[in-house]
């Protein structure tokens, strides 16, 4: 009996599918109280607008909230006050030019940050594992060909990392966003390319 130590890759393409839009929230002023209510006014005004256009408030999440204040040894000088929220939803460029718009339009002191991924990751990274032995196997059968033997079977993998998925339900469409009539020929645009891999490092039993 022998042993072949044999790693296996697997590399495939995939189209976008969810999106992740955070937003930051910010205002400067010389008293806490002014700064604080400036950001909650403008990020309740702007959670209101998704929900009336039919986002679902609970697809919307607190991600952080700070309040920095600088003074010097008697007085304030000012305080900024930011809070960041987090959109998750099912890709559509329509969607996005139309949330762009409503910060643009309502003149929104606020960062926005769109990420995108996938919402079947783990049923991805899991394939891609599956794919990676198959390569690894694949290598030791030409390698112990050559040797004059042949691969009898597993003795031990080490899969290096497997990632976790979100679930469905927590990506929402917003159908009246959606549906909105628009000239613009970004609204066509395809979800983002995302190039996801793993790699397996496989004892084999050749005999």
């Amino acid at each position: 009996m022998g042993v072949l130590l044999v790693k296996g890759n697997s590399t495939k393409e995939f189209i976008c599918d969810v999106m992740y839009i955070k937003f930051v929230f910010k205002a400067w002023d010389n008293t806490t109280e002014q700064a604080i209510g400036k950001v909650r006014t403008n990020c309740n005004a702007f959670i209101q607008m998704m929900e009336n256009e039919g986002v679902s408030i609970e697809n919307i999440h607190l991600t952080d909230e700070k309040i920095i204040a600088s003074k010097d040894d008697k007085n304030i000088i000012w305080v900024n006050a930011s809070r960041k929220i987090e959109l998750r939803l099912k890709f559509n460029m329509k969607l996005l030019n139309r949330i762009s718009d409503i910060v643009r339009d309502n003149g929104f002191t606020a960062d926005m940050d769109v990420s995108f991924s996938l919402s079947n990751m783990h049923e991805v990274h899991t394939q891609l594992i599956r794919d990676a032995v198959i390569d690894s196997k694949n290598k030791a059968e030409m390698i112990a060909q050559t040797m004059g033997q042949k691969v009898k079977g597993i003795i031990e993998l080490d899969a290096k990392h497997i990632s976790s998925g979100w679930d469905d339900d927590l990506f929402c469409d917003a159908f009246a966003m959606c549906n909105r009539k628009s000239d613009s020929v970004s609204d066509r645009l395809q979800a983002p390319l995302t190039k996801e891999h793993e790699n397996v490092e496989v004892k084999w039993e050749i005999e």
